[in-house]
């Protein structure tokens, strides 16, 4: 049997995750927001994705691999993943960039983080800037929407 085969290697991805994206533990929001930052400068030629949660009220912010077969335009996470973040975190927002145009958020980003009743923050290289969306039926309290968006 060839183990090096195509379908082989995808279902190894999807047992084994990957465990060298980076995680970040911070003292504030600020910090993680400046990590993603960096994250986002470092991959100019395609998405980057992330996740940004609290663990025992210390913000987290986690890297994790872009899944989307085109990901100079798009971003798809292993909803695996997702739930594994969740399960050990209180979830705040998904982070992703912009690697064209502005940090507005398009048709796809709003209807997916409707979906997933989380907000989706992005970082646009092209302006430099974070921006937030925030989903009408959202997972997230008040308070901690409230942290994000003074960080903007």
């Amino acid at each position: 049997m060839d183990w090096s085969h195509p379908i082989f290697i995808c279902l190894l991805e999807v047992i084994q995750p990957q465990t060298n994206m980076q995680e970040e533990l911070n003292d504030n929001l600020k910090n993680c927001f400046e990590f993603f930052k960096r994250q986002a400068m470092s991959s100019p030629s395609m998405e980057v994705v992330g996740f940004l949660g609290l663990k025992d009220e210390k913000p987290v912010a986690k890297m994790v691999k872009n899944r989307s077969p085109d990901p100079k335009n798009y971003f798809a996470v292993d909803p695996l993943e997702t739930l594994n973040f969740k399960s050990e975190h209180d979830f705040l927002a998904i982070f992703h960039s912009h690697i064209y145009g502005d940090s507005q958020f398009s048709e796809w980003d709003k209807i997916t983080s409707d979906n997933c009743m989380l907000p989706f923050l992005v970082y646009s290289l092209g302006e430099e800037k974070f921006n937030l969306y925030i989903p009408e039926a959202c997972e997230v309290s008040s308070v901690n929407l409230e942290r994000l968006k003074d960080l903007l």
